[in-house]
């Protein structure tokens, strides 16, 4: 929500998503998907080391591939055609 400049924090949290309610939906652990609804700071970027939302996802925070491990926690796994 921060994209083109400083946004307040409820909007900041409104954009973040509700992972109770997408864990309900999708019938998934809360834990296993919460990690993914957060904002990533503005020098997520800039950091020397990758941040993870999980052990073992493949794809770093601040990264738009990112998507494909929450995807693959709510029980849609990403086939890549290559």
């Amino acid at each position: 929500p921060d994209y083109f400049g400083e946004a307040p924090e409820e909007e900041r949290q409104m954009a973040a998503g509700d992972s109770k309610i997408i864990a309900d939906f999708f019938y998934v652990e809360e834990g296993k998907i919460e990690n993914y609804l957060q904002i990533w700071p503005m020098d997520i970027w800039d950091r020397e080391e990758d941040t993870y939302a999980y052990e073992g996802d493949e794809y770093p925070a601040g990264q738009c591939w990112q998507i494909v491990d929450f995807m693959r926690a709510i029980g849609f796994p990403y086939e890549s055609k290559e």
